[in-house]
């Protein structure tokens, strides 16, 4: 994708699924230079480039449970696919695993929202900052809407740390 001129393509994947509402949506980690300034040097209704899409990411399968594991700005396709599947009420068991080393409360208070609306369990792990478990607690993960343990209550939805297995 191709902002402006001067700086040429970068490689942005979708994080939206198509809603026939011509938007598309993208989610951008302020990584460089040029990642950190676009907040400011972006305006509405700047023309912008889309090329590609260059790869194969899907999630057709006969598999009656996936397991999707998205870290960091990899989470994109996974927060697309969650608003395709909280739209068309996809009956697909999914549990998502997601790592990140930047704790970041509202990124992580969204994921849990799309995987609520979705129906998928979704587990926010690693060593986490600001609010998160610390690496003195790495024996802890936060839990966002996990996946039922065999014998518990569905606890989809449910947001909290809880212990590792």
């Amino acid at each position: 994708m191709t902002f402006h001129a001067d700086e040429g393509p970068h490689p942005f994947t979708i994080a939206s699924c198509w809603n026939d509402d011509r938007r598309i949506r993208f989610v951008i980690k302020a990584l460089g230079d040029y990642t950190r300034s676009l907040s400011k040097r972006l305006q509405v209704d700047d023309r912008v480039k889309i090329e590609g899409p260059y790869g194969r990411f899907n999630f057709e399968s006969d598999a009656p449970r996936q397991i999707w594991i998205g870290g960091g700005i990899g989470i994109t396709p996974f927060i697309a696919r969650m608003g395709d599947l909280a739209r068309t009420k996809g009956g697909e068991a999914v549990d998502l695993f997601h790592t990140t080393a930047a704790y970041d409360r509202a990124a992580i208070d969204k994921l849990a929202r799309d995987a609520a609306a979705a129906k998928v369990g979704c587990t926010c792990c690693g060593t986490l900052a600001m609010g998160g478990p610390t690496p003195s607690d790495s024996s802890r993960r936060c839990r966002i809407g996990a996946a039922p343990r065999s014998g518990s209550a569905d606890r989809r939805g449910s947001v909290g740390c809880s212990a590792k297995a």
